[in-house]
């Protein structure tokens, strides 16, 4: 709803800007990464990434009704600022290739508004480097352990998945045997892969995430062609967003 979107917005500048949230008191994670109302920048990066493309589909696709056009304007930089600040790479590959999707829908401006994201990208950057400091580039290019340690975690899902690679090890086995599989990293406190479609094959096996995909697959095509025999309008702009 509206008012669980612009609380959500307020919540995460809100918290950027005094260090602390005013829903649940959360602080700044690591590098001043803000959370909101979440307890890890992660699922706040899932919601902006789920958010945004609906708020860019809005200000792109829905040519008849000017107030929501500009509030999909509106509501989409200040969601890119968020995102900005929130520094979960995941989220920001995701957001690209939704955009990316819709600007194929949109076709006659793909160019001027993948142009138009990267610019802003670029001088958002600038920006939070002039007022941030060095934090701000280090929490983008310099996190070179969780990169190692994610990598590292695929790896174990895959020697799992070798093991028992038709069924798995059983739903939610990877917090209680990943030790079993892990290199010379050490690894404390690790709640879940970081990778979804590996973890499923670690858990329950190939049959499941082929599952998956399919579910997925056909979710996606009914999507397309029911949104290829409607009229333009909100609902239309409403579902491309959803779907990106």
């Amino acid at each position: 709803s509206v008012s669980s979107l612009t609380a959500c917005m307020s919540n995460s500048l809100w918290q950027y800007f005094t260090h602390c949230d005013f829903l649940r008191h959360y602080p700044l994670w690591s590098r001043n990464r803000i959370t909101a109302s979440f307890k890890f920048p992660n699922g706040l990066g899932v919601w902006l990434a789920t958010v945004s493309p609906l708020c860019v589909a809005l200000a792109i696709f829905n040519t008849k009704e000017k107030i929501l056009r500009i509030s999909g304007v509106v509501l989409s930089a200040i969601l890119f600022a968020c995102l900005l600040l929130n520094f979960t790479r995941g989220t920001l590959i995701a957001v690209l290739l939704a955009l990316a999707f819709l600007a194929w829908k949109r076709g006659d401006t793909a160019k001027k508004m993948l142009l138009f994201f990267l610019l802003f990208l670029l001088f958002g950057m600038g920006l939070l480097t002039i007022f941030g400091g060095k934090e701000i580039i280090a929490s983008y290019v310099a996190r070179g352990w969780s990169s190692v340690y994610r990598l590292d975690l695929v790896k174990m899902c895959w020697k799992m998945f070798l093991d028992r690679p038709f069924f798995g090890h059983g739903i939610n086995t990877f917090m209680s045997m990943y030790e079993s599989y892990s290199s010379e990293i050490t690894f404390k406190g690790v709640s879940y892969a970081h990778n979804c479609y590996m973890q499923i094959l670690a858990e329950t096996g190939i049959f499941s995430l082929i599952a998956f995909l399919w579910m997925a697959a056909v979710l996606s095509i009914s999507s397309m062609k029911s949104i290829a025999n409607r009229k333009e309008g909100l609902v239309k702009a409403a579902q491309i967003g959803i779907l990106a």
